[in-house]
């Protein structure tokens, strides 16, 4: 296993940025056009070093031929954004093809997977139902699945619950920021229940849910995951567990999603 940093240009965005790649080991059996592929999405006010440095990733993956992505994503909800950069279309098409051009990465949909913890758990969510034919599954530790909700929190409980700092408006300035003041997310592609409804006729990925009983988005999770239970052509689990929104919770959570997957060895 090697870990590789690799700084570049991005095309999308317009400046230089930053991602971790988790490779194999090289070996005699080594199958360079068989990879699989893992990308891990960070939480707000988190980077792309986060997912290395606060859970033990590297030696949960040592042993299966996967690639794993973390790439930067600033507070963007994975959006192209009203004031900022185009994420949504840097997470969905370029970061994949300089990924494919890097690594000897599989092109079986069985093979690709996507998760994320908090605002990554929406990410994570939001690609694999707007392009269900590119992923096996998907994991959602903790996500922000109703981001209206969570940006309508006009008493910042969940400010202050999660640990955001900020000022008395400073959950509005985001929202601005990334779609701005006016724009709804009702029947878009950042309303997850609607997605869920609407993407019927297609082979949705696995959707592995995961939401701690002491995280104070617990009662998001709950809903999108009543909605997921009631629609029979979904394969969909929610894992409860003690737990709050924090590291120790997301490295138990990708442990136990990584176990789930059909990885190779």
């Amino acid at each position: 296993m090697s870990l590789i940093h690799l700084d570049f240009k991005s095309a999308v965005l317009r400046h230089s940025t930053s991602l971790y790649a988790i490779i194999p080991e090289v070996t005699e059996n080594f199958d360079h056009d068989h990879y699989q592929i893992l990308y891990l999405l960070h939480g707000m006010g988190d980077d792309y070093t986060k997912w290395i440095r606060r859970t033990n990733i590297e030696q949960y993956v040592r042993k299966y031929q996967l690639v794993v992505i973390s790439a930067g994503f600033a507070n963007s909800f994975y959006t192209n954004m009203k004031h900022g950069d185009n994420y949504w279309t840097f997470l969905t098409e370029e970061l994949p093809n300089i990924t494919n051009k890097l690594f000897s990465i599989s092109h079986d949909r069985k093979d690709h997977f996507v998760a994320g913890m908090s605002m990554g758990g929406f990410g994570a969510f939001k690609w694999a139902l707007n392009n269900p034919e590119m992923f096996e599954a998907a994991g959602s530790f903790s996500g922000v699945l109703d981001p209206t909700a969570f940006f309508n929190d006009h008493e910042h409980g969940l400010l202050n619950a999660l640990h955001l700092t900020g000022n008395d408006h400073y959950l509005e300035d985001v929202y601005d920021q990334i779609w701005g003041s006016d724009m709804t997310l009702d029947k878009t592609k950042n309303d997850l229940s609607w997605l869920l409804t609407r993407q019927q006729d297609f082979r949705l990925p696995k959707l592995y849910q995961y939401c701690g009983m002491e995280d104070p988005i617990l009662q998001f999770n709950q809903r999108f995951a009543k909605l997921a239970k009631s629609l029979p052509s979904v394969q969909h689990s929610f894992s409860k567990s003690h737990g709050s929104h924090d590291w120790n919770y997301w490295d138990s959570c990708i442990r136990d999603f990584l176990k789930k997957l059909p990885l190779r060895m």
